[in-house]
């Protein structure tokens, strides 16, 4: 008779407990804007809050919230749980844990709001990718743990801003070279010698001369558009406040044709008249013009010769490098097989070097000492050493360097000026900074 009340009692206390328990589709909420908030790349701030909803927590029962980070790969970060408990489970619970010597997960009353705030270690797998923080609900009472709908609070993803190089702006001169190889930094210039090819320095302008004079016509050959080329450039340069035009190389040469005497003194005179002509016309100083009257132009002739498929291009070659006096020289080629290589040469090669040589401007250019700063600091950061950067940025009048300087401030742990920075430069337009100022903001659970 024992036995039958024994058991009439357990299915009493069953039917009971069952009759305690939520029979409809059940929803733990959240009560605020959850908030995923990276400290720095090594910290991750983790906070939300929830109530019971319209799931109904006697005194016996529980709720067991437990949160997890997750990414698409599966990995996962089991955050310490959290519970909204009724009184009796509560005191239950809490005696347990005393008696065990455990330590007790926070626990709030079952009609409260729970709050949970956690700063956890980042794993590097976190950084990889998107993180997703989601809670699991368990509702547990004195008969079994049921799981109710897990909660997805939002997504983060570590990111780390990049700087980018800025191009320099270039001086009116920087530009001009761009387009028009005659004109060279200073750094490259190099003294004019005789045994240079000038035929060979494709990137010279060339004003040519009729035959044994040196009177400069406009009208002669493409002179007329080669001309207007260097005066426009230098009249450009010499309005520029960042560049300056700081030598002129004007090299006068005249053919073989003739005695050397005569010769040097018309190459001479080709390339005084040309400094005045580019003097009469851009106010320069005197001292800008290198003026080389550089005599017959034996070195170009040589190079012909050792291109061409002459016949007798060894024998030309022999004379030249062999006989030092220029006008014995001129004298053997021209009595060579009858005058039949000389004739050659008079109707295809002197025509192109009865002209003033070349002419080649110089510059100096003011450096933008603003993006060279802005350049080093990008350096900086890449090499890790944010914080130089930041000293070197900060004093800096440009508005260039707001997103490196972002970047800068970001890496040290200053937030609001990061993103102060990107936000000045994204106004400035700078697309870069868009970018970095968006995953700043997720970063920062915006």
């Amino acid at each position: 008779m024992k036995r039958i009340n024994d058991i009439q009692a357990w299915m009493g206390a069953a039917a009971l407990c069952l009759s305690s328990c939520p029979l409809s589709a059940q929803q733990v909420v959240p009560t605020g804007e959850p908030v995923l908030s990276w400290q720095d790349s090594t910290q991750l701030k983790v906070a939300f809050s929830v109530a019971a909803g319209d799931v109904e927590i006697t005194s016996d029962d529980r709720l067991i919230l437990t949160p997890r980070l997750t990414t698409k790969a599966g990995d996962t970060l089991t955050l310490p749980p959290v519970e909204l408990a009724g009184k009796r489970n509560r005191r239950y619970f809490d005696r347990r844990a005393a008696l065990r010597g455990e330590e007790r997960v926070a626990v709030a009353a079952a009609a409260d709001t729970l709050y949970y705030n956690k700063v956890v270690g980042v794993e590097p797998w976190m950084r990889a990718s998107a993180l997703s923080l989601t809670v699991d609900c368990e509702f547990e009472n004195c008969c079994d743990v049921r799981p109710l709908a897990a909660l997805d609070l939002g997504a983060t993803r570590w990111f780390t801003p990049k700087p980018k190089a800025v191009m320099p702006v270039l001086s009116v001169a920087e530009q001009i070279a761009v387009r028009e190889p005659v004109l060279k930094p200073i750094s490259e210039y190099k003294p004019y010698t005789r045994d240079i090819p000038l035929r060979k320095m494709k990137d010279a302008l060339y004003v040519h001369f009729p035959v044994g004079k040196w009177d400069l016509r406009e009208d002669f050959r493409d002179n007329e558009a080669t001309l207007a080329r260097i005066v426009d450039m230098m009249r450009r340069v010499k309005d520029d406040k960042t560049s300056s035009i700081v030598k002129v190389v004007i090299v006068g040469l005249a053919s073989i044709e003739g005695s050397v005497a005569f010769n040097e003194h018309l190459a001479g005179r080709r390339a005084e008249v040309l400094k005045d002509y580019l003097d009469a016309r851009v106010d320069m100083p005197d001292d800008v013009y290198e003026v080389v009257g550089a005599g017959e132009a034996w070195a170009d002739l040589r190079d012909v010769i050792a291109e061409s498929d002459l016949d007798e291009r060894q024998e030309l070659l022999q004379i030249i490098d062999n006989t030092p006096d220029e006008n014995l020289r001129e004298q053997r080629i021209r009595k060579l097989n009858g005058g039949r290589p000389y004739q050659y040469l008079k109707q295809s090669v002197f025509a192109d070097q009865r002209n003033s040589g070349y002419i080649r401007a110089y510059y100096e250019a003011v450096p933008d000492k603003g993006a060279e700063a802005i350049n080093r600091a990008v350096a900086l950061v890449r090499e890790g050493r944010d914080a130089e950067a930041v000293t070197l940025l900060e004093p800096l009048a440009d508005e260039r360097k707001w997103n490196t300087l972002g970047v800068a401030y970001f890496k040290t742990g200053h937030r609001a000026e990061a993103v102060e920075c990107f936000e000045r430069a994204v106004k400035a337009g700078d697309s870069e900074a868009a970018g970095n100022l968006e995953g700043v903001r997720a970063v920062e659970g915006r």
